[in-house]
């Protein structure tokens, strides 16, 4: 990721800033473009499957450099690990914390 700031004005005060934790307000971020949303709205979201069935919440996102996976907890249950692909991931609503997703067949 490339970042600039204001307050940096050459390359040795930009080389100290290596490694640092960047943190902005959620606020304040861009939007993301149609379609794409950012980790920190994706994490904590609830996850109902497309027949209605509350399946968990998402915990993690794993990045796989092809797409990526949404760790979903379930309660008494093994994770479900859901490809973040158009085909499973049907609609997110960020405002509402909601997810839905169609779960391919052998995942469940």
């Amino acid at each position: 990721m490339l970042v600039r700031l204001d307050t940096v004005d050459d390359r040795p005060q930009a080389e100290s800033l290596r490694g640092r934790l960047l943190c902005v307000l959620w606020q304040e971020v861009e939007p993301a473009p149609q379609g794409a949303y950012y980790h920190f709205q994706i994490i904590d979201i609830d996850v109902w499957s497309n027949e209605g069935e509350y399946l968990g919440r998402v915990a993690e996102i794993l990045p796989t450099g092809a797409n990526d996976v949404y760790v979903v907890r379930r309660e008494g249950r093994p994770d479900l690990l859901l490809p973040a692909i158009r085909d499973v991931v049907l609609e997110v609503d960020p405002e509402s914390g909601r997810m839905t997703v169609c779960v391919p067949e052998g995942l469940g």
